[in-house]
């Protein structure tokens, strides 16, 4: 049971359209650690990428698809999905898969991680990825595999370094 609220954060962002990038470059800090499986794709899918990165063992750092992700399409059902997907597609995503669903974080300045969606309920199968924004406002998902479970249970702010 909730006692106390030691603190409080509210974010609001506009919410705009993503503009897709095949691939952002891990910086060479988080690259050495293999904490993070970016998928380098020649299409706008990444958001389909950093989800079946996760069955594809070994795709460290800025991995290109191979045939290794295409035989995993299969596992979920990304059809009516837009590419590059916008973060209310999740719960289109999470209608067509049940027992799936999705954390999402970003980074805020300062190297610290924000969520910017987190799901409602707990399922059998989720997923906690990281969305890479530039500066020019491309974005690219990817997918955090050391990085500790967030949930809304938890404190949800950790710095960069700490949590990869």
């Amino acid at each position: 049971m909730l006692t106390v609220v030691k603190r409080l954060q509210l974010h609001i962002n506009k919410l705009e359209n993503l503009r897709g990038s095949s691939c952002i470059a891990l910086s060479a800090v988080i690259a050495s650690r293999k904490v993070i499986i970016n998928p380098c794709n020649q299409d706008q899918q990444y958001f389909k990428w950093a989800i079946l990165g996760f069955y594809v063992e070994g795709q460290w750092g800025h991995e290109c698809i191979n045939q290794h992700y295409l035989d995993m399409e299969a596992r979920f059902d990304f059809t009516g999905l837009a590419f590059p997907t916008p973060l209310y597609q999740l719960l289109l995503c999470k209608q067509k898969n049940p027992g799936f669903d999705t954390n999402m974080y970003a980074n805020e300045g300062n190297n610290t991680i924000i969520p910017i969606w987190v799901s409602k309920e707990e399922q059998a199968t989720y997923f906690d990825l990281f969305l890479m924004m530039t500066e020019d406002g491309n974005a690219h998902y990817c997918l955090p595999v050391l990085m500790p479970p967030m949930s809304k249970s938890n404190v949800c702010e950790h710095t960069m370094t700490s949590c990869m």
